[in-house]
């Protein structure tokens, strides 16, 4: 019944209660009698007994997300229990009728308040701690726990309506409160210890009665011995007081303490309150001093150089240990420059001592222990690779030049190794968690991973049994299809940055095997490792490829793509797209022979269109709608949680066009004709401009100075004219782009040529064929152009079978040399001769060659 109800209902349901209470006692004509009737009934209507599991849970679930979220760090042990909105919303629920009720009865003026104001405490705290508890869930999921915000709202101002009155009631509650908060074993108590700045006896204040109320608390605690308290409270008040209202004193005070969770909590304090990077005064001088001093005696204590386990530790121990690590972050993050020598030998000792206890302990991250202790030593490392990029940015000290060469020369390789083999296996072990744990880890460990240098991390699993490089392919591809989607866009993320090595390994192979690699197609390459998802993909994506034979009428009667599917199969055609732009031209020709032979490439391209928005499909045909839907989407957009597959579809389309031409040309030369009539038609209106316009814009915009060639550019005519000139020789030649380009041929008319040694026609034609067959831009092809006729002037003797000096498929001169006839020729072009002719003669002499 909870579930289905209103603000308004449960109010009515209050006033409903109250009339009902005071008309059953009424009858009872002896105080004694209505005394406890009255008190009877209300404890049987404010009752939560029912509920008390769902207490318990939220109190754990709350301290837990705090801890891993760096809200808070309390000695107090956390458990993890998983609880779902439901149950919190049922918290609130009850906690506001019973708010309600109490004010109700506070209302009611009646002999017997001041013995029923004795009941109502304790259902009156419940309902500050518990919706302090969901608050505090809210603040730390506020997209997820939206619904949560309006119960919140409501029930706190119906509590600071009665803690604002003068009454026996809200002095009581300030009292218990006080002391529960020192004397209870729990954390629930100093969350909920800000609502009584709202006490009727700090409204004079007005803005300044936080401030107020934090000073009478810090002394009231003192007196109480109960620093512990001021600084649990401190914690959860810091993000809420305004920037520089700490009062500096009493954190140096709570730092003279012994107990070094007490220190670093309190010292951690004033840094995130006190001080910005960007904004430091000369006052802060001191502070600053006195701050690093009170760390450095802290690391002179601390027991961080101990060949000592993680999960060997007490907990208490792991708590101080955090609570240092978490100001430590902090103070990298506001004050990093402030830091000295030994300082920086503090962290980069404390990382390199205690991330492989990380990788170590990754099968006991089930305890609540472990997890927080990881989070919360990623986050210190992500932070400190976050500052030494900056610094690598700009011009640097030579104390941070000093330490960063250290770091990177002595420390660097080996703890981002352990952090990437703590996430790999933890991927394995995902299946053990709920998601939200596992994520809660996976993010931080991601944090520091992104910041790396990936080929590091290839390196360390090309040598690496158990994390090889096909390992660690195959379980990054895996999450593609994972339902979290930060989890497979980080993946995604993690194999795209990755992309770079596995190239280079098969570039080596190409050298390694001369040429095998391109000549028999059945050696092994990266892009061979998508084979079995490609392949079991394919059900799917005929699915919908099947119902669209480019026919307008079909399209109303679309099944709708399943999204996620839809995500994950685009998110790995990105890698396979990112794939062939950061090979070289041969190993390119490699990779989408190879997708093109399979027919990968035609399902992916079908699939792209078929997912496209209906509104541009059905107006493919007309300038109807803007081209800005297929602008090419930047990195940042790609991860926004709010990207449709429809946007996405457009952003591959004009990305595989942009990058890989050719493969995309030669498929739709061959289409059926309604097929190429409407892909011709969707590109011309949509997709053409832009790809051109950017084209001859990077033609335009290249700095790179080409001795012997001058290029212009033509933007209303979309023509290219390169000039090559060298002594008294110069030649001409004019590239002009088709309205469908990329999709149509690219014309190449060579002009005239002063001075008989080009072969302008035979170099006009090769750049042709480049920029038709070849998924190179226009300056690839320019540069190929030029190399060719600056080889012919440097005496390089051109290959006798294609008749050019450099091969446009592997950008190599002519090596092999016939011994009887002494010509040369391109290893790629002899192997085609000897297939083609069926002979191993040469193509000139015919002697065996």
């Amino acid at each position: 019944m909870m579930n289905a109800l209103t603000l308004s209902n449960i109010s009515k349901s209050a006033d409903l209660i109250i009339r009902f209470i005071f008309r059953s006692t009424a009858k009872y004509t002896t105080p004694q009698l209505r005394h406890t009737a009255l008190v009877n009934l209300i404890n049987m209507f404010t009752a939560t007994t029912d509920i008390s599991a769902l207490h318990e849970k939220l109190k754990n679930y709350t301290s837990f997300m705090e801890a891993i979220n760096g809200i808070v760090s309390t000695k107090v042990e956390v458990h993890y229990e998983c609880l779902e909105l439901q149950a919190i919303i049922i918290i609130l629920q009850r906690s506001l009728l019973n708010v309600y009720i109490i004010k109700r009865l506070q209302e009611n003026d009646c002999k017997e308040m001041s013995i029923i104001n004795r009941q109502l405490y304790h259902e009156l705290l419940n309902c500050i701690v518990f919706t302090s508890a969901a608050e505090s869930v809210l603040n730390i999921k506020p997209k997820e726990c939206v619904a949560l915000k309006i119960w919140i709202e409501e029930v706190q101002d119906q509590i600071k309506f009665l803690i604002q009155n003068e009454s026996i009631l809200s002095e009581k509650v300030h009292e218990i409160l006080l002391r529960n908060a020192i004397e209870a074993d729990e954390i629930s108590y100093c969350r909920s210890l800000h609502i009584l700045i709202y006490h009727h006896r700090y409204l004079p204040f007005e803005e300044s009665a936080s401030i107020v109320f934090n000073e009478e608390l810090f002394k009231h605690l003192i007196a109480k011995d109960a620093l512990s308290t001021y600084i649990n409270f401190l914690q959860y008040q810091t993000p809420r007081l305004n920037y520089r209202s700490i009062t500096v004193s009493n954190i140096f005070d709570c730092a003279k303490s012994t107990d070094i969770w007490i220190k670093c909590a309190a010292l951690r304090c004033l840094v995130i309150n006190n001080f910005n990077c960007d904004e430091l005064r000369i006052s802060d001088r001191n502070v600053i001093k006195q701050l690093l001093e009170s760390v450095r005696s802290i690391n002179e204590n601390f027991y961080i150089q101990k060949k000592v386990e993680i999960n060997e530790l007490e907990y208490g121990a792991v708590i101080e240990l955090i609570e240092y690590i978490r100001l430590l972050t902090e103070i990298l993050k506001k004050i990093p420059l402030s830091l000295g020598a030994k300082d920086w030998d503090n962290i980069i000792i404390l990382l390199a001592s205690w991330v492989p206890s990380v990788h170590k302990s990754i099968e006991n991250i089930e305890n609540p222990k472990m997890a927080v202790f990881t989070i919360n030593i990623c986050k210190l490392f992500s932070t400190f690779l976050e500052f030494i990029k900056g610094e690598k940015e700009r011009s640097s000290t030579a104390l941070l030049k000093d330490m960063i060469d250290e770091w990177e020369s002595l420390f660097s390789k080996d703890t981002i190794c352990k952090i990437f083999e703590s996430l790999f296996d933890l991927l394995h072990l995902q299946e053990k968690f709920t998601p939200e744990y596992f994520m809660a880890i996976f993010r931080e460990l991601e944090g520091v991973i992104i910041l790396s240098d990936f080929d590091v991390i290839y390196n360390f699993c090309k040598h690496s049994r158990t994390t090889s490089t096909e390992n660690v392919f195959n379980i990054l591809l895996k999450n593609f299809f994972n339902p979290n989607i930060f989890l497979k866009r980080t993946c995604h993320h993690i194999l795209h940055e990755l992309t770079h090595a596995y190239v280079v390994e098969d570039i080596k192979k190409v050298h390694t095997l001369n040429d095998n690699l391109s000549r028999g197609g059945k050696t092994q390459h990266y892009l061979k490792l998508f084979e079995g998802v490609l392949t079991s993909q394919l059900n799917f994506v005929n699915k919908y490829i099947s119902e669209f034979s480019f026919k307008i009428s079909e399209i109303d009667e679309f099944e709708p793509i399943d999204v996620e599917m839809g995500f994950s199969y685009f998110l790995m055609w990105d890698c396979i797209i990112h794939t062939c732009v950061k090979s070289p031209l041969n190993i390119r020709n490699v990779y989408t022979s190879w997708l093109y032979e399979n027919k990968f490439f035609e399902k992916f391209l079908l699939f792209v269109i078929r997912a496209m928005p209906v509104e541009v499909l059905k107006n493919h045909d007309s300038k109807f709608l803007s081209c800005e839907i297929f602008n090419r989407l930047s990195r940042k957009q790609l991860n926004d949680e709010n990207l449709t597959l429809e946007r996405y579809a457009c952003h591959l389309y004009i990305e595989v066009l942009k990058k890989l031409p050719a493969v995309v040309r030669k498929w739709w030369s061959v289409s059926p004709s309604r097929q190429k009539a409407f892909v011709d038609k969707l590109t011309i209106n949509y997709v053409s401009p832009l790809i051109c316009e950017e084209e001859l814009k990077a033609i335009g915009a290249n700095k790179e100075r080409h001795e012997n060639m001058q290029v212009s550019v033509h933007y209303s005519t979309r023509e290219v004219i390169a000039t090559y000139f060298i002594d008294d020789v110069r030649t001409e030649l004019t590239i002009t782009l088709p309205s469908n380009y990329p999709l149509g041929p690219i014309k190449v008319d060579c002009g005239k040529s002063i001075g008989g040694r080009l072969s302008s026609r035979t170099d006009g034609m090769q750049l042709a064929l480049f920029l038709m067959h070849q998924n190179g831009t226009i300056i690839d092809g320019l540069a190929l152009w030029k190399n060719n006729l600056d080889k012919k002037f440097e005496g390089v003797e051109e290959c006798y079978v294609c008749y050019t000096v450099i091969n446009q498929d592997t950008y190599q001169l002519p090596k092999l040399t016939c011994k009887t006839c002494k010509k040369k020729f391109h290893g790629s072009c002899l192997y085609k001769w000897f297939t083609t002719s069926s002979k191993s003669t040469c193509p000139i002499c015919r002697n065996v060659f």
